[in-house]
């Protein structure tokens, strides 16, 4: 069968790049959108109006150009002009929305930083998808090897995220996603480094007058064997590097206990992200009849809101921290920088746990927190201060281990 010929239209390279500064401005624009700043919260479990309509133009926006896409693909391979009318759709999409990210970043209405990073990653994803599918058509690219319709696989998939509802939408949903995402790695990290604690100590490193007499050994049974076959050389030291290889990523006896008592600290991070969880349900269940009876925020939520600002921030640093803690587990151990790294982390904990437990607003009043949330922040704050002592005791031992060790070598 023939292959139908491309119907090519004179402007559509001069339509394209218009389009495509369009897609580029409109990409910058949401790239400078702040996340990072804390704004006022202004609900918790309920959906403002405003950020009802900014779901809204997220879904629509995706709808339009999920379909559009596919289109666009379609016709790109046959016939420019129809495919170059579809501008208008991709453009529209885009900008709508743009427009539900610009409206949650608003500073009135109320967002958290969680909110507002997820809702920004999710338009950005489609926008920037939108602008590589047309930028393959305008240089050409899309019409090789079917990088056309892959290109708006990658618009479907971005799209998706948001039409299958994948995005937290509202403060509460945002912030425990987050959360959520933190005990996942501390269970990951736990699970990473007890596999390897499980498989043992390293065998320990021979003595020199036994790495002489090895070589000596080493030396004679090749010349014994010159005449063997190559193939079954390169066998024997594919095998000798996997044990090697293998060898590597064991620790050494000593550091055993100080792995066992680090990773017994990440189990009391993720412990600390369950307190968060509760702490932050409890003051929400609070905030949940204010905004059901449609009242504003009087200067008592506006405080509680506030506070559930600042807890959630002390449960980045602690997660933050927790992922820079676990990539210093590793074999083989600084055991001189370990000590500061567990001081810093087991301080963030306490922090954290201690505010909890204070549960003290801005106006000095303090926030009745449910007994078993109460009951959880005293065992993280004895399980922090275990886990942390556990761990620079083993760090010690291990430090005069090997002092020992030198010594007799």
């Amino acid at each position: 069968m023939k292959k139908q010929e491309l119907k090519r239209y004179e402007h559509f390279e001069r339509d394209q790049k218009i389009l495509l500064d369009a897609l580029r401005r409109l990409s910058q624009q949401l790239s400078e959108l702040d996340v990072t700043t804390v704004n006022p919260l202004t609900h918790y479990r309920q959906l403002p109006e405003p950020v009802v309509q900014a779901k809204d133009f997220l879904y629509n926006g995706a709808v339009v150009l999920h379909s559009t896409a596919t289109k666009y693909s379609l016709l790109g391979t046959v016939d420019q002009v129809e495919q170059n009318k579809l501008k208008e759709d991709l453009i529209r999409g885009c900008n709508v929305m743009a427009t539900g990210c610009v409206l949650v970043h608003e500073k009135a209405v109320g967002c958290s930083r969680a909110l507002r990073k997820h809702i920004k990653r999710a338009c950005r994803a489609v926008i920037d998808a939108v602008l590589q599918l047309v930028e393959s058509f305008y240089n050409g690219s899309a019409l090789v090897d079917h990088v056309g319709a892959q290109k708006a696989g990658i618009v479907w998939q971005a799209c998706d995220v948001i039409i299958e509802k994948k995005v937290p939408i509202g403060n509460r949903n945002a912030i425990r996603r987050d959360l959520y995402v933190y005990m996942m790695e501390c269970q990951e990290t736990m699970g990473e480094f007890n596999g390897l604690i499980e498989k043992g100590a390293a065998p320990p490193q021979p003595k020199t007058d036994d790495k002489a007499k090895a070589s000596t050994t080493s030396e004679n049974d090749k010349n014994k064997k010159e005449g063997e076959d190559d193939e079954d050389e390169d066998d024997e030291n594919d095998a000798a590097w996997d044990a090697f290889a293998e060898d590597e990523q064991l620790y050494l006896e000593q550091e055993l206990p100080v792995a066992t008592a680090c990773v017994a600290l990440v189990k009391v991070s993720r412990g600390t992200m369950n307190l968060t969880l509760q702490a932050l349900e409890a003051v929400g269940s609070v905030l949940q009849e204010f905004l059901v009876n449609e009242r504003d925020p009087t200067p008592k939520d506006r405080a509680r809101f506030e506070w559930m600002e600042r807890l959630y921030t002390l449960a980045l640093k602690v997660g933050d921290g927790m992922t820079d803690f676990g990539t210093n587990l590793y074999p083989a151990l600084d055991l001189k920088a370990l000590p500061d790294q567990v001081q810093i982390h087991s301080q963030k904990l306490s922090q954290l746990v201690h505010m909890v437990m204070e549960a003290t607003l801005t106006d000095k009043s303090k926030i009745a927190m449910p007994k078993e949330v109460i009951e959880l922040a005293m065992n993280l704050k004895q399980a922090t201060a275990a886990r942390r002592n556990e761990a620079l005791q083993a760090v010690a031992a291990a430090k005069k281990w090997e002092k020992k060790n030198n010594k007799k070598k």
